[in-house]
Protein backbone atom coordinates (compact mmCIF):
# COMPACT_ATOMS: atom_id res chain seq x y z
CA UNK A 1 0.00 0.00 0.00
CA UNK A 2 1.07 3.55 -0.97
CA UNK A 3 1.69 6.29 1.70
CA UNK A 4 -1.86 7.67 2.13
CA UNK A 5 -2.60 10.97 0.56
CA UNK A 6 -4.58 13.83 2.58
CA UNK A 7 -7.11 15.49 0.77
CA UNK A 8 -6.88 19.32 1.15
CA UNK A 9 -10.63 20.86 0.29
CA UNK A 10 -9.89 23.36 -2.38
CA UNK A 11 -11.41 27.00 -2.17
CA UNK A 12 -14.91 27.19 -2.90
CA UNK A 13 -16.56 28.49 -5.50
CA UNK A 14 -17.42 32.51 -5.33
CA UNK A 15 -21.44 31.45 -5.46
CA UNK A 16 -23.09 33.22 -2.71
CA UNK A 17 -24.67 30.42 -1.03
CA UNK A 18 -21.92 28.55 0.29
CA UNK A 19 -22.77 24.60 2.27
CA UNK A 20 -20.01 23.98 4.13
CA UNK A 21 -21.92 20.86 4.84
CA UNK A 22 -22.04 19.87 1.53
CA UNK A 23 -18.78 18.32 -0.03
CA UNK A 24 -18.10 17.69 -4.13
CA UNK A 25 -15.39 15.09 -5.19
CA UNK A 26 -13.67 16.07 -8.85
CA UNK A 27 -11.01 15.59 -10.76
CA UNK A 28 -11.24 11.74 -10.74
CA UNK A 29 -12.55 8.66 -11.98
CA UNK A 30 -15.77 6.89 -10.41
CA UNK A 31 -16.07 3.85 -9.80
CA UNK A 32 -19.69 2.31 -9.47
CA UNK A 33 -20.77 -1.45 -10.24
CA UNK A 34 -17.75 -2.00 -12.60
CA UNK A 35 -17.90 1.18 -14.90
CA UNK A 36 -16.12 4.33 -14.92
CA UNK A 37 -17.45 7.45 -14.48
CA UNK A 38 -15.53 11.25 -15.58
CA UNK A 39 -18.00 13.38 -13.13
CA UNK A 40 -18.23 15.00 -9.74
CA UNK A 41 -19.37 12.98 -6.57
CA UNK A 42 -21.78 15.13 -4.28
CA UNK A 43 -21.85 14.40 -0.24
CA UNK A 44 -24.04 15.80 2.46
CA UNK A 45 -21.92 15.27 5.62
CA UNK A 46 -25.12 16.03 7.89
CA UNK A 47 -26.48 12.81 6.44
CA UNK A 48 -23.19 11.20 5.98
CA UNK A 49 -24.73 10.14 2.14
CA UNK A 50 -24.10 10.59 -1.12
CA UNK A 51 -26.55 13.20 -2.83
CA UNK A 52 -27.78 14.83 -6.06
CA UNK A 53 -25.67 17.29 -7.57
CA UNK A 54 -27.06 20.96 -6.68
CA UNK A 55 -25.62 24.02 -8.57
CA UNK A 56 -27.06 26.68 -6.63
CA UNK A 57 -25.14 25.30 -3.77
CA UNK A 58 -20.93 26.16 -3.37
CA UNK A 59 -19.67 23.26 -1.88
CA UNK A 60 -16.47 22.27 -0.25
CA UNK A 61 -14.14 20.89 -3.10
CA UNK A 62 -12.09 17.57 -2.37
CA UNK A 63 -9.59 17.38 -5.83
CA UNK A 64 -9.40 13.67 -6.03
CA UNK A 65 -6.24 14.34 -8.40
CA UNK A 66 -7.14 12.08 -11.35
CA UNK A 67 -7.57 8.82 -8.70
CA UNK A 68 -10.37 6.81 -8.75
CA UNK A 69 -12.80 7.28 -6.25
CA UNK A 70 -14.68 3.55 -4.94
CA UNK A 71 -17.24 2.72 -2.80
CA UNK A 72 -15.87 1.23 0.57
CA UNK A 73 -15.09 -2.40 0.37
CA UNK A 74 -17.65 -4.91 1.87
CA UNK A 75 -16.18 -8.01 3.18
CA UNK A 76 -18.82 -10.85 3.70
CA UNK A 77 -16.27 -13.16 5.56
CA UNK A 78 -13.64 -12.29 7.89
CA UNK A 79 -13.64 -14.17 11.44
CA UNK A 80 -11.79 -11.60 12.87
CA UNK A 81 -8.33 -9.26 12.60
CA UNK A 82 -5.70 -7.51 14.44
CA UNK A 83 -5.47 -9.55 17.37
CA UNK A 84 -9.90 -10.03 17.98
CA UNK A 85 -11.52 -13.44 17.57
CA UNK A 86 -15.47 -12.66 17.23
CA UNK A 87 -16.17 -16.70 18.39
CA UNK A 88 -13.46 -16.50 21.16
CA UNK A 89 -16.28 -15.78 24.26
CA UNK A 90 -15.29 -12.50 26.19
CA UNK A 91 -14.63 -12.13 29.89
CA UNK A 92 -16.97 -9.41 29.95
CA UNK A 93 -19.09 -7.78 27.43
CA UNK A 94 -18.07 -4.32 27.93
CA UNK A 95 -14.80 -5.79 26.82
CA UNK A 96 -16.19 -7.83 23.65
CA UNK A 97 -17.65 -4.83 22.19
CA UNK A 98 -14.66 -2.85 22.99
CA UNK A 99 -12.59 -4.93 21.39
CA UNK A 100 -14.75 -4.67 18.33
CA UNK A 101 -14.86 -1.33 17.92
CA UNK A 102 -10.85 -0.84 18.24
CA UNK A 103 -11.35 -3.76 15.54
CA UNK A 104 -13.25 -1.89 13.21
CA UNK A 105 -11.42 0.89 13.15
CA UNK A 106 -8.24 -0.54 12.12
CA UNK A 107 -9.96 -2.59 9.38
CA UNK A 108 -11.59 0.89 7.94
CA UNK A 109 -8.22 1.84 7.05
CA UNK A 110 -7.44 -0.95 4.71
CA UNK A 111 -10.01 0.50 2.46
CA UNK A 112 -12.67 -2.22 4.53
CA UNK A 113 -15.81 0.02 5.26
CA UNK A 114 -18.53 -2.75 5.81
CA UNK A 115 -18.50 -6.18 6.92
CA UNK A 116 -19.87 -9.82 7.84
CA UNK A 117 -18.77 -10.76 11.11
CA UNK A 118 -17.89 -14.60 10.92
CA UNK A 119 -18.38 -17.26 13.28
CA UNK A 120 -16.95 -20.58 12.33
CA UNK A 121 -18.68 -23.72 13.90
CA UNK A 122 -18.45 -23.65 17.43
CA UNK A 123 -20.94 -24.46 20.38
CA UNK A 124 -24.05 -23.81 21.97
CA UNK A 125 -23.07 -22.22 24.88
CA UNK A 126 -20.89 -20.07 22.46
CA UNK A 127 -22.89 -18.81 20.00
CA UNK A 128 -25.88 -18.05 23.17
CA UNK A 129 -23.24 -15.72 24.48
CA UNK A 130 -21.54 -14.11 21.09
CA UNK A 131 -24.56 -13.43 18.52
CA UNK A 132 -26.28 -11.28 20.50
CA UNK A 133 -23.28 -9.24 21.01
CA UNK A 134 -22.96 -8.87 17.28
CA UNK A 135 -25.86 -7.24 16.47
CA UNK A 136 -25.48 -4.86 13.63
CA UNK A 137 -23.67 -1.10 14.17
CA UNK A 138 -22.26 2.16 12.58
CA UNK A 139 -19.63 3.12 14.00
CA UNK A 140 -16.12 5.47 13.98
CA UNK A 141 -14.53 2.67 11.81
CA UNK A 142 -16.21 -0.04 9.47
CA UNK A 143 -19.50 -1.00 9.80
CA UNK A 144 -20.99 -4.29 11.34
CA UNK A 145 -24.08 -5.17 8.53
CA UNK A 146 -24.92 -8.29 9.88
CA UNK A 147 -23.36 -11.92 11.20
CA UNK A 148 -22.19 -14.69 9.01
CA UNK A 149 -22.56 -17.67 10.71
CA UNK A 150 -20.51 -20.31 8.93
CA UNK A 151 -21.64 -23.57 10.15
CA UNK A 152 -21.61 -26.12 12.50
CA UNK A 153 -24.10 -27.91 9.71
CA UNK A 154 -21.17 -28.52 7.64
CA UNK A 155 -19.70 -31.71 6.26
CA UNK A 156 -17.46 -33.58 8.61
CA UNK A 157 -15.58 -34.67 5.62
CA UNK A 158 -14.81 -30.97 4.43
CA UNK A 159 -14.24 -29.13 7.96
CA UNK A 160 -11.26 -26.69 7.46
CA UNK A 161 -10.13 -25.76 10.55
CA UNK A 162 -13.43 -26.16 12.17
CA UNK A 163 -13.54 -28.05 15.31
CA UNK A 164 -14.98 -31.70 14.90
CA UNK A 165 -16.78 -32.12 17.78
CA UNK A 166 -18.78 -28.84 17.34
CA UNK A 167 -20.03 -29.91 13.80
CA UNK A 168 -23.65 -31.15 13.80
CA UNK A 169 -26.55 -32.86 11.13
CA UNK A 170 -29.81 -30.43 11.81
CA UNK A 171 -32.77 -32.58 12.93
CA UNK A 172 -35.00 -29.33 11.93
CA UNK A 173 -35.38 -25.76 11.71
CA UNK A 174 -36.13 -25.92 15.56
CA UNK A 175 -32.89 -27.85 16.40
CA UNK A 176 -31.11 -25.41 14.62
CA UNK A 177 -32.63 -22.74 16.31
CA UNK A 178 -31.68 -24.20 19.53
CA UNK A 179 -28.28 -24.53 18.44
CA UNK A 180 -27.89 -20.97 17.74
CA UNK A 181 -29.75 -20.07 21.07
CA UNK A 182 -33.29 -19.35 19.76
CA UNK A 183 -34.70 -17.92 16.18
CA UNK A 184 -34.33 -14.74 18.32
CA UNK A 185 -29.97 -14.76 18.47
CA UNK A 186 -30.79 -15.01 14.54
CA UNK A 187 -32.55 -11.53 14.11
CA UNK A 188 -28.74 -9.93 12.88
CA UNK A 189 -27.27 -12.84 11.12
CA UNK A 190 -27.10 -12.16 7.42
CA UNK A 191 -25.65 -15.50 6.36
CA UNK A 192 -25.70 -19.36 7.39
CA UNK A 193 -23.51 -21.30 5.63
CA UNK A 194 -24.41 -24.84 5.66
CA UNK A 195 -23.85 -28.64 3.57
CA UNK A 196 -27.24 -29.33 1.83
CA UNK A 197 -26.41 -33.27 1.15
CA UNK A 198 -26.73 -33.43 5.68
CA UNK A 199 -29.94 -35.50 6.77
CA UNK A 200 -32.64 -33.59 6.70
CA UNK A 201 -31.35 -30.70 5.63
CA UNK A 202 -32.87 -30.33 2.13
CA UNK A 203 -35.91 -29.99 4.17
CA UNK A 204 -34.67 -27.33 6.47
CA UNK A 205 -33.34 -25.02 3.49
CA UNK A 206 -37.01 -24.03 2.63
CA UNK A 207 -38.69 -23.88 5.85
CA UNK A 208 -35.22 -21.86 7.13
CA UNK A 209 -35.38 -19.35 4.37
CA UNK A 210 -39.23 -18.70 4.94
CA UNK A 211 -39.01 -17.95 8.21
CA UNK A 212 -36.17 -15.64 7.87
CA UNK A 213 -36.25 -13.73 4.67
CA UNK A 214 -33.41 -11.99 5.70
CA UNK A 215 -30.63 -14.31 6.01
CA UNK A 216 -28.84 -15.44 2.71
CA UNK A 217 -28.47 -19.35 2.73
CA UNK A 218 -24.97 -20.13 1.45
CA UNK A 219 -23.37 -23.70 0.91
CA UNK A 220 -20.36 -24.24 2.05
CA UNK A 221 -17.84 -27.09 3.60
CA UNK A 222 -19.74 -29.43 1.47
CA UNK A 223 -19.16 -32.60 -0.62
CA UNK A 224 -22.72 -32.41 -2.10
CA UNK A 225 -23.37 -33.46 -5.90
CA UNK A 226 -24.94 -30.53 -8.52
CA UNK A 227 -27.89 -32.35 -7.66
CA UNK A 228 -27.81 -32.04 -4.25
CA UNK A 229 -26.62 -28.20 -4.67
CA UNK A 230 -29.67 -27.77 -7.44
CA UNK A 231 -32.20 -28.42 -5.13
CA UNK A 232 -30.81 -26.63 -1.95
CA UNK A 233 -30.80 -23.53 -4.61
CA UNK A 234 -33.86 -24.41 -5.41
CA UNK A 235 -34.73 -24.73 -1.71
CA UNK A 236 -33.59 -21.16 -1.43
CA UNK A 237 -29.92 -21.27 -0.86
CA UNK A 238 -28.25 -18.24 -2.90
CA UNK A 239 -24.36 -17.99 -1.98
CA UNK A 240 -21.56 -20.41 -2.46
CA UNK A 241 -18.91 -19.26 0.42
CA UNK A 242 -15.83 -19.34 -0.51
CA UNK A 243 -15.57 -21.43 -3.76
CA UNK A 244 -12.98 -24.19 -4.52
CA UNK A 245 -12.37 -24.45 -0.85
CA UNK A 246 -14.00 -27.17 1.22
CA UNK A 247 -15.71 -28.34 -1.16
CA UNK A 248 -15.31 -31.30 -3.76
CA UNK A 249 -13.93 -30.38 -6.60
CA UNK A 250 -15.28 -30.59 -9.88
CA UNK A 251 -14.90 -33.58 -12.62
CA UNK A 252 -15.84 -33.68 -16.07
CA UNK A 253 -18.76 -36.18 -15.05
CA UNK A 254 -20.12 -34.76 -11.58
CA UNK A 255 -19.41 -30.80 -11.64
CA UNK A 256 -20.73 -30.40 -8.34
CA UNK A 257 -21.14 -27.22 -6.25
CA UNK A 258 -18.81 -25.45 -9.06
CA UNK A 259 -21.51 -26.23 -11.87
CA UNK A 260 -24.03 -23.95 -10.18
CA UNK A 261 -22.33 -21.02 -11.12
CA UNK A 262 -22.90 -20.63 -14.40
CA UNK A 263 -26.49 -22.81 -14.40
CA UNK A 264 -29.41 -22.16 -16.40
CA UNK A 265 -31.59 -25.04 -14.46
CA UNK A 266 -31.61 -22.67 -11.13
CA UNK A 267 -30.96 -19.51 -10.42
CA UNK A 268 -27.58 -18.61 -10.26
CA UNK A 269 -25.68 -18.27 -6.56
CA UNK A 270 -23.21 -15.39 -6.09
CA UNK A 271 -19.85 -16.86 -4.61
CA UNK A 272 -17.09 -15.56 -2.64
CA UNK A 273 -13.30 -16.16 -3.28
CA UNK A 274 -10.56 -15.69 -1.59
CA UNK A 275 -7.82 -14.33 -3.93
CA UNK A 276 -4.93 -14.29 -1.39
CA UNK A 277 -2.61 -16.82 -3.55
CA UNK A 278 -2.84 -19.07 -1.17
CA UNK A 279 -6.38 -20.59 -1.20
CA UNK A 280 -6.60 -20.70 -4.62
CA UNK A 281 -4.10 -20.74 -7.78
CA UNK A 282 -4.37 -17.89 -9.97
CA UNK A 283 -5.52 -19.60 -12.98
CA UNK A 284 -8.81 -21.03 -10.80
CA UNK A 285 -9.20 -17.88 -9.84
CA UNK A 286 -9.75 -16.30 -13.49
CA UNK A 287 -11.55 -18.69 -14.33
CA UNK A 288 -14.17 -18.35 -11.62
CA UNK A 289 -14.26 -14.65 -12.09
CA UNK A 290 -14.64 -14.92 -15.99
CA UNK A 291 -17.41 -17.71 -15.19
CA UNK A 292 -19.86 -15.24 -13.94
CA UNK A 293 -18.22 -11.60 -12.83
CA UNK A 294 -21.68 -10.59 -11.56
CA UNK A 295 -22.05 -13.50 -9.40
CA UNK A 296 -18.22 -12.80 -7.88
CA UNK A 297 -17.25 -11.53 -4.72
CA UNK A 298 -14.26 -11.61 -2.84
CA UNK A 299 -13.53 -12.35 0.83
CA UNK A 300 -10.60 -12.42 3.09
CA UNK A 301 -11.59 -15.02 5.37
CA UNK A 302 -9.35 -13.42 7.71
CA UNK A 303 -8.02 -14.71 10.87
CA UNK A 304 -7.71 -12.74 14.28
CA UNK A 305 -4.01 -13.15 13.19
CA UNK A 306 -4.39 -10.44 10.53
CA UNK A 307 -2.00 -7.86 11.38
CA UNK A 308 0.17 -9.54 13.66
CA UNK A 309 3.76 -11.06 13.57
CA UNK A 310 4.78 -14.13 12.57
CA UNK A 311 4.63 -17.06 14.86
CA UNK A 312 2.10 -19.13 16.85
CA UNK A 313 -1.06 -17.56 18.34
CA UNK A 314 -3.52 -19.09 20.60
CA UNK A 315 -6.67 -20.01 18.95
CA UNK A 316 -9.63 -21.69 21.77
CA UNK A 317 -8.31 -24.95 21.86
CA UNK A 318 -5.88 -24.83 18.85
CA UNK A 319 -2.71 -23.11 18.00
CA UNK A 320 -2.54 -21.30 14.57
CA UNK A 321 0.79 -20.71 12.55
CA UNK A 322 1.41 -17.51 10.87
CA UNK A 323 3.91 -17.16 8.58
CA UNK A 324 3.51 -14.09 6.19
CA UNK A 325 -0.19 -14.62 4.26
CA UNK A 326 -0.31 -17.67 5.41
CA UNK A 327 -1.69 -19.57 7.55
CA UNK A 328 -2.37 -22.97 9.48
CA UNK A 329 -3.18 -25.40 12.27
CA UNK A 330 0.42 -25.74 14.28
CA UNK A 331 1.62 -28.36 13.15
CA UNK A 332 -0.45 -29.29 10.06
CA UNK A 333 -0.68 -27.74 6.60
CA UNK A 334 -4.47 -27.25 7.00
CA UNK A 335 -5.37 -23.97 6.34
CA UNK A 336 -7.12 -21.95 9.33
CA UNK A 337 -8.23 -18.81 7.25
CA UNK A 338 -6.32 -16.25 5.74
CA UNK A 339 -4.17 -12.99 7.02
CA UNK A 340 -4.16 -10.60 3.69
CA UNK A 341 -6.32 -7.20 3.46
CA UNK A 342 -9.21 -6.71 0.83
CA UNK A 343 -7.20 -4.06 -0.83
CA UNK A 344 -4.09 -6.63 -2.04
CA UNK A 345 -7.35 -9.63 -3.23
CA UNK A 346 -8.27 -6.52 -5.56
CA UNK A 347 -4.81 -6.15 -6.76
CA UNK A 348 -4.42 -9.63 -7.41
CA UNK A 349 -7.56 -10.40 -9.20
CA UNK A 350 -6.89 -7.61 -11.62
CA UNK A 351 -3.63 -9.19 -12.45
CA UNK A 352 -4.51 -12.84 -12.37
CA UNK A 353 -7.66 -12.56 -14.26
CA UNK A 354 -6.49 -9.62 -16.77
CA UNK A 355 -9.14 -7.00 -16.04
CA UNK A 356 -9.52 -3.53 -15.45
CA UNK A 357 -9.29 -1.69 -11.74
CA UNK A 358 -13.16 -0.74 -12.23
CA UNK A 359 -14.19 -4.21 -12.74
CA UNK A 360 -12.05 -5.72 -9.65
CA UNK A 361 -14.08 -3.19 -7.32
CA UNK A 362 -17.40 -4.43 -8.64
CA UNK A 363 -16.34 -7.70 -6.80
CA UNK A 364 -15.74 -6.02 -3.31
CA UNK A 365 -18.41 -3.50 -3.59
CA UNK A 366 -21.75 -3.58 -5.67
CA UNK A 367 -21.34 -7.74 -5.82
CA UNK A 368 -21.56 -8.19 -1.94
CA UNK A 369 -23.86 -5.78 -1.90
CA UNK A 370 -26.48 -7.57 -4.33
CA UNK A 371 -25.75 -11.15 -2.54
CA UNK A 372 -26.91 -10.03 0.79
CA UNK A 373 -29.71 -7.69 -0.34
CA UNK A 374 -27.85 -4.79 0.70
CA UNK A 375 -28.98 -1.32 -1.05
CA UNK A 376 -27.16 1.57 0.84
CA UNK A 377 -23.71 0.45 0.83
CA UNK A 378 -21.61 -0.34 -2.36
CA UNK A 379 -22.58 2.02 -5.03
CA UNK A 380 -21.66 5.42 -5.90
CA UNK A 381 -25.59 6.52 -6.02
CA UNK A 382 -27.67 9.29 -4.28
CA UNK A 383 -28.78 8.25 -0.94
CA UNK A 384 -25.87 5.58 -0.23
CA UNK A 385 -23.69 6.00 2.47
CA UNK A 386 -20.74 8.07 1.93
CA UNK A 387 -18.42 5.29 2.67
CA UNK A 388 -15.57 5.69 -0.12
CA UNK A 389 -11.76 4.73 -0.84
CA UNK A 390 -9.66 6.61 -3.29
CA UNK A 391 -6.92 4.58 -5.12
CA UNK A 392 -4.53 5.53 -7.41
CA UNK A 393 -3.94 3.56 -10.80
CA UNK A 394 -1.77 0.06 -9.39
CA UNK A 395 -5.12 0.28 -7.14
CA UNK A 396 -3.39 1.22 -3.96
CA UNK A 397 -5.14 3.02 -1.26
CA UNK A 398 -4.72 7.01 -1.02
CA UNK A 399 -7.36 8.01 1.34
CA UNK A 400 -10.91 6.46 2.92
CA UNK A 401 -13.63 8.54 4.28
CA UNK A 402 -16.56 7.17 6.17
CA UNK A 403 -19.66 9.62 6.12
CA UNK A 404 -17.87 12.03 4.00
CA UNK A 405 -15.09 12.32 6.61
CA UNK A 406 -11.55 11.74 5.45
CA UNK A 407 -10.38 8.70 7.84
CA UNK A 408 -7.08 8.02 6.44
Amino acid sequence: MSSPASFSFDSMSSRSSYSPNLVKFTNGVLVDDGNEYVQDLWVDLDLGQIVSPDENQSPRVIDLEGNYLSPGFIDLQINGAFGFDFSKIPESSEEYKAGILEMEKTLLLTGTTAYCPTLPSTYAHVYKHVLPLLAPNTSQGADNIGIHVEGPFISPQKPGCHPQDALQNPQSVQHMYETYGSKENLQHVRIITLAPELPNMQQCIPKLKQENPHITVSIGHTTCSYAHAKEAAQGGASMITHLYNAMLQPHHREAGLFGLIKTHECKQPSYGLVVDGIHVHPSYVAIAYHTNPEKCFLVTDAMFAMGLENGIHPWGNQEIEKRGGILTLKGTKTIAGAATTLDECIRNLVHWAQIPLAKALQTVTANPARAIGVTHKGYLRPGCDADLVVLNAAGEIQSVFKGGYQAK
